[in-house]
């Protein structure tokens, strides 16, 4: 018997905060902006975004795996445009042009498919032009570019991705599921979210590949290495063993390699910047 997974729906993916560091390390005057928990997006959109290419960066900017797809639009007023890039599933350089202004908006695992309206399999480890999958306003990247600062690019789409918000559903399935391996960063089995959710794995696995893109074992592996890196990057006083232990890696070796897997850098390396 299926549990009554509507009672009590916790929508708690502002609890996970998923990182690119690539972006700020390496790009000139890098901003961001998180909503506030009383927004309407706030459950819907992780982050927006915004940076600038300079020739330093050799116009590649190193990503790393984070279950999200965002939405990058080149703002330039001669020639806009906009791609969707669906989550890496290792490290990645994407390329970039030098001297462009780039605005971003990253969705939470699962949120996506309420704009492109098509299964996420198909954006894993890759780019696809929106306009290709977007048809409602075909002229949203030239709003975007012709927008006059950051936070007015933010109204433009918050104001674009308002109508959609209205005509699509997410199961339950999924809202829950994510929700468990956020709560528990990572630290979840796909046999854990068959009990929980009464769904058989199967079907967990299928559900997953339509509405996050990846399956719910990979996603939980990546909102793990996603918590730890956090840790990393801002706790002062990270020591290796205590953040094994925190995070739920069974030794030194599983913790590095999950790493090298996902970044193909150390996790020293990491706290050093060195990307």
């Amino acid at each position: 018997m299926k549990k009554n997974i509507n009672e009590n729906i916790r929508l708690l993916k502002y609890n996970y905060l998923p990182l690119q560091p690539g972006f700020e390390i390496k790009c000139e005057n890098y901003m961001e902006m998180k909503l506030d928990k009383t927004d309407a997006l706030s459950k819907t959109i992780s982050v927006f975004y915004q940076f600038k290419v300079t020739e330093s960066v050799e116009n590649f900017i190193p990503v790393i795996p984070d279950g999200c797809v965002d939405i990058i639009f080149y703002c330039s007023p001669d020639n806009s445009f906009s791609n969707i890039c669906g989550s890496v599933i290792k490290s990645k350089k994407i390329s970039f042009l030098y001297g462009c202004e780039y605005f971003g908006v990253r969705f939470f695992p699962g949120e996506a498919i309420r704009v492109l309206k098509c299964s996420i399999k198909e954006f894993i480890d890759n780019e696809i032009p929106l306009i290709d999958i977007v048809k409602k306003d075909l002229f949203i990247s030239e709003k975007i570019s012709k927008a006059e600062n950051f936070y007015d690019r933010i109204a433009v789409f918050k104001n674009f991705i308002t109508s959609f918000l209205l005509d699509t559903h997410i199961p339950i399935i999924i809202q829950n599921s994510i929700n468990r391996i956020c709560e528990n960063k990572g630290l979840v089995s796909i046999s854990e979210l068959a009990e929980y959710t009464g769904y058989s794995t199967r079907y967990l696995r299928k559900t997953f590949e339509t509405f996050v893109g990846i399956s719910p074992k990979l996603l939980s592996q990546i909102v793990r290495f996603q918590n730890c890196l956090y840790i990393i990057i801002n706790e002062g006083n990270y020591h290796v063993m205590d953040t094994i232990l925190e995070c739920g890696y069974y030794d030194q070796s599983h913790f590095i390699n999950e790493f090298k897997k996902f970044t193909y850098l150390t996790p020293n390396q990491i706290k050093l910047k060195n990307f």
